[in-house]
């Protein structure tokens, strides 16, 4: 009704204020208030349910740098994009854009590598070739916490995975723009953008000038009108996936800009 509100966090987990009086806050009491409040669910944790929990984020492991997994999530459906390295420490993506869940917490499916027409050039229909490189599974401990377990190209390899909070202050918006987002004339490019209040973390995956999968990060940036967000665009180089990280590899380069 219009005499109280909910809220989606973050972490899933929903928050209500206003008036109580028939317990329309969902926290098990009666009490009216003026701050948000836990909404207790049916498991007592009060998680939003799009068919499982909301794990529609970025992900990554805080203790290895230069890397990490974008979720998008409709309803059940997972597509996971992994923003990752090859073995010459490039930047390179894998998709996972299919899986089932094979429990109530763990998304398994198969492992995709693109190539494709540089972004610089027009695009040409059938340029694009998708190859099966791997399988991979996330694994959800809880909202905050998975575990990747994946083999690509034959090597076999483990990662720990927590949700990478990159906004913990800013306002509510009026619309969270997260999504994956791509041109349905163009298939086998897009991007992956995650929203946190208003900050945005955009990943484009794309492909250079030889053709080979590469991607760009808009890590932070401004709303430089109600319509319009722009920032610094970056790129990386790290480790090759399934190696240990090595530190002195990493590398951000800032290399033009985007809206």
């Amino acid at each position: 009704n219009n005499q109280h509100w909910v809220a989606l966090k973050n972490d899933g987990t929903l928050g209500a204020w206003g008036w109580n009086d028939d317990g329309e806050l969902g926290n098990g009491g009666r009490a009216d208030s003026t701050v948000p409040v836990a909404v207790v669910g049916l498991d007592g944790q009060g998680l939003l349910n799009l068919g499982t929990s909301s794990y529609q984020d970025l992900w990554n492991n805080p203790s290895e740098p230069g890397w990490g997994v974008g979720i998008t999530q409709h309803g059940s459906t997972l597509f996971a994009s992994w923003f990752t390295h090859d073995a010459g420490g490039k930047a390179t993506w894998l998709v996972m854009p299919g899986g089932a869940w094979s429990d109530s917490t763990t998304y398994s499916g198969t492992l995709y590598r693109t190539s494709g027409q540089s972004s610089a050039t027009p695009f040409t229909p059938g340029t694009v070739q998708v190859k099966p490189v791997g399988m991979a599974s996330l694994s959800f401990n809880d909202t905050n916490n998975a575990t990747l377990s994946y083999t690509y190209n034959g090597s076999a390899g483990v990662k720990v995975l927590s949700r990478y909070v990159f906004d913990t202050l800013g306002n509510t918006p009026s619309v969270n723009h997260s999504d994956m987002w791509w041109t349905p004339s163009e298939s086998g490019w897009g991007l992956n953008i995650t929203q946190q209040f208003e900050s945005m973390f955009a990943g484009w995956c794309t492909y250079d000038a030889a053709g080979n999968p590469i991607w760009f990060v808009l890590p932070s940036g401004s709303w430089i009108n109600p319509t319009t967000y722009g920032g610094t665009l970056y790129r990386t180089a790290s480790s090759a996936t399934g190696t240990a990280l090595d530190q002195s590899a990493v590398a951000v380069m800032a290399v033009g800009s985007a809206t």
